[in-house]
């Protein structure tokens, strides 16, 4: 659970940096000013601040699987959103979803790790917030390489449809392990059978 809440805190964080990386791109392709960049980034983190109180609410009444899943639907509906982003204005609604995966991450993960139990919940969760780093590496390490063969948008498809595809087999995994922890039912005790004289 530990390394699932890592990646989902990795999914999460994503949106705001995949913005900052191919921001130029973007701005680029649609001949913005290059302030455009920053008030995107300024906006996701506006829309997380909105977001968090809803998000830290939902974490608390939603099932496990739910939860963690979610955050790697709402990053891949940014991604595609923004992908499709014709005209650019389109552009300003995959920050919605992106806000909200930056604000949601946190807590749906932090209820993960608590649910687990109160061991080494320290170690856990700072296992945890190295998904941040994770993300930071990936987006910079592998997106300008994709976008600069393939394009900006494609590779936002792409990170789409990979975050789609993982939110599946969260809510599959999760399932199948739920399955596995219900106990079996107790097997009725019959009387022995008394000899006959």
């Amino acid at each position: 659970m530990t390394l699932l809440s890592a990646l989902v805190m990795a999914a999460g964080i994503m949106p705001f940096y995949w913005l900052g990386v191919l921001g130029p791109l973007i701005v680029q392709d649609y001949a913005l000013p290059p302030a455009t960049i920053g008030m995107g980034l300024t906006a996701v983190a506006v829309f997380g601040m909105l977001c968090r109180p809803l998000s830290a609410r939902l974490a608390a009444r939603s099932s496990l699987g739910r939860g963690l899943a979610a955050i790697p639907f709402v990053a891949a509906a940014s991604g595609i959103i923004a992908s499709l982003a014709v005209p650019p204005a389109v552009f300003c609604l995959s920050l919605i979803p992106a806000g909200f995966a930056v604000a949601a991450a946190n807590p749906i993960t932090n209820v993960a790790i608590q649910r687990e139990g109160p061991r080494a919940v320290g170690l856990r969760i700072g296992f945890k917030q190295s998904g941040v780093q994770a993300a930071q590496f990936v987006v910079g390490a592998t997106f300008p390489a994709i976008a600069v063969v393939a394009g900006w948008a494609l590779t936002l498809r792409a990170a789409g449809a990979f975050f789609a595809v993982a939110g599946v087999l969260i809510l599959v995994l999760l399932k199948e392990a739920a399955v596995g922890r219900q106990p079996r039912a107790a097997t009725p005790h019959l009387p022995r059978a008394t000899p006959l004289p």
